[in-house]
Formats: C-alpha cells, structure tokens, sequence
C-alpha cells in the first residue's frame, strides 16, 4: 500500500467511520453545531449537513467547514454548511460554541499540535466530543531479542503519531482519554479517537501523574508500576466496541 493517504482513501475511511457514528442517534441528536476541521472540498461536511433523522427528517445540523485553502467552486453546496477560510488552529469560532469537531486527516498537518487541540477544547461545548482521525505509520518488530521501532512521515506531516503521543496530546489539553474511543487501524494505516471535553484545561506544567484519571486504564497501571508506559501497554475500545492491543 502506498505511504501516501491520497483523497479517495481518505474519503472511504472517513465515510466509513461516520457510517458508525451515524448508528447512535440518541448522541447524535443532541447535535446542533460542528466544526469540520480541515474540510477539503466538503464531503464530510456535506454528510453531516444532510444527515436525517430515523424517520428520514432532516436535522438541520450547522457544520462550520473550516480550511486555510479553501476552493469555495469546487467544494459540496448546502444551506448548512458555512465556509470558513482559516487556519484550524485558531479558527475564529466562539467559545463553547460546537457540540461536535470532526478533523478527519487533518491534525498531523498542524505547525503545534498541542495549540491546535487547547483552541479545539476552547471552542467545544461542555461534553462536546472531538472525534480525530491521523494517518498512522509506526512499526516495531523484534530480532534476536532486539525491539527496532521506526516511522514513517506522510503527506509532509509536520508531526508523526503514534497511539501513546496521541492520548497524552489529548490528555494535556484537557480531553478525557478514560471514558473515551480509540482505534488502531494497521490495514488502512489510521489513528483514530474519539475524546470528550473536560471542564477545565490543565495547568501548562501537568505532570503524567495529575493525568492519571483521566488515561486509559492500562496506561495509568503502567505508570504506576513503571514509571513510563509503552505502546505495547495500550489496550483501548473503538465505538462500535471493538477492542484494540498494540502489543499485537
């Protein structure tokens, strides 16, 4: 498969994983307004702009389609849907305003990525949920008992995910990586989290230890035995409740 995640992967991942999203109507039509972050042209965008309710009415969900390039000719048309020409990580979105970001292959091209997710906490609602998806190159095979780890970079990425970067990113600027959804997708190459907003941010110099209730399970235990965590120490659930561990 190619390094590169190119348009149509993209696209058929992301409508993949809304095609889950879109099964939990009780969430979803708490759903007033969302940011797609780095919308490309709009499908995503345009999928949740038209996206019914059970009985087939609309929803009339508000999606603020935020992109520094955008290509208003081409990108998807809809009453719904409000363009915004920005940078995402600091978009211009008032606070406490989405209920919902979705920044599908998006955040790895962030100059800051922990700027970028403190001003997506800012912007979403109390409990709002930030649902992230990154392109995923990090590999680890053993050889007469010598572990070798190496990445990839895609795209030009200004930063490289992995699943543990990822939790503490999140962790650090105040999401809830506990009560929360993760995946690792080896075949397609993705990361994905789906993360809710805690009431307040941390402070600037939290340590791992003040983030312990709000890490995944595994991570907190080896923490506390180890003093540091693995990948391999990572076992986390994806929404439809599929389980995942990178020590596999």
């Amino acid at each position: 498969m190619s390094l590169v995640i190119n348009q149509e992967q993209s696209t058929k991942h992301s409508l993949e994983t809304l095609s889950i999203l879109g099964e939990y109507d009780a969430y979803i039509d708490n759903i007033k307004s969302i940011a797609d972050m780095g919308c490309g042209i709009g499908v995503d965008s345009y999928w949740w702009a038209t996206l019914p309710k059970i009985d087939e009415s609309p929803r009339n969900i508000k999606v603020n389609a935020v992109d520094n390039a955008l290509d208003l000719i081409r990108c998807y048309q809809h009453e719904n849907i409000n363009y915004i020409a920005a940078d995402f990580s600091n978009s211009g979105l008032p606070l406490n305003s989405q209920n919902l970001i979705w920044a599908h292959n998006s955040l790895q091209y962030s100059l800051n990525p922990l700027t970028t997710l403190s001003h997506w906490h800012d912007i979403l609602t109390v409990d709002g949920m930030l649902v992230i998806s990154v392109p995923y190159y990090f590999y680890m095979n053993t050889h007469n008992d010598i572990t070798n780890v190496s990445t990839t970079y895609v795209n030009g990425c200004f930063f490289n995910w992995t699943m543990g970067n990822l939790i503490m990113s999140l962790a650090a600027t105040g999401f809830d990586c506990r009560e929360a959804h993760f995946k690792i997708d080896r075949t397609e190459n993705w990361l994905q989290a789906a993360v809710y907003k805690l009431p307040k941010k941390h402070p600037i110099n939290t340590n791992w230890y003040d983030l312990l209730p709000y890490l995944p399970l595994t991570v907190e235990q080896a923490l506390i035995k180890k003093g540091t965590f693995q990948e391999s120490d990572i076992q986390v659930t994806w929404i439809d409740r599929s389980q995942y561990m990178l020590n596999i």
